[in-house]
């Protein structure tokens, strides 16, 4: 058992660390276009879920809904965050954030990067006056 111990101790040190780089590179890439009003790497924190996707200002992750399931073909995740964002300018964010990190848009909702596919879906409020709620999935390509 000490062995596991160790192995999960290793993988939660790794994630943590891969999180810190791609927070730091976030970091440097908003202080080098620092003069622009509006920066779309201005994202203030990183989903739980996803250690390269940056969750936009304006958004909570709800992370007691998320889903992770490992499968031979790949990861499977689901996380969920709400807030008072509109639709256009969620994709408006994530179509100047992702690229930085690797993506690629293929559809307004749908991204890409190596083996693995990631939507990003508006649902809207489920009443007027509510925040929105947000999914990202990213499966197996």
């Amino acid at each position: 058992m000490p062995h596991s111990d160790q192995s999960d101790s290793l993988l939660r040190s790794l994630a943590l660390l891969k999180r810190q780089f791609w927070k730091g590179l976030v970091l440097i890439l908003t202080l080098s276009i620092g003069g622009l009003a509006f920066s779309p790497l201005q994202a203030a924190d990183f989903l739980e879920a996803f250690e390269d996707v940056p969750l936009m200002p304006g958004l909570v992750e709800q992370p007691e809904a998320g889903l992770i399931f490992d499968s031979p073909e790949g990861r499977i995740v689901t996380a969920y965050a709400q807030g008072n964002v509109g639709v256009n300018a969620l994709y408006k964010f994530y179509h100047s954030t992702l690229p930085n990190m690797g993506w690629h848009a293929i559809q307004r909702d749908r991204f890409h990067r190596d083996r693995e596919m990631l939507q990003i879906k508006w649902l809207g409020a489920a009443q007027a006056g509510h925040p929105a709620v947000i999914t990202f999935t990213l499966t197996p390509r």
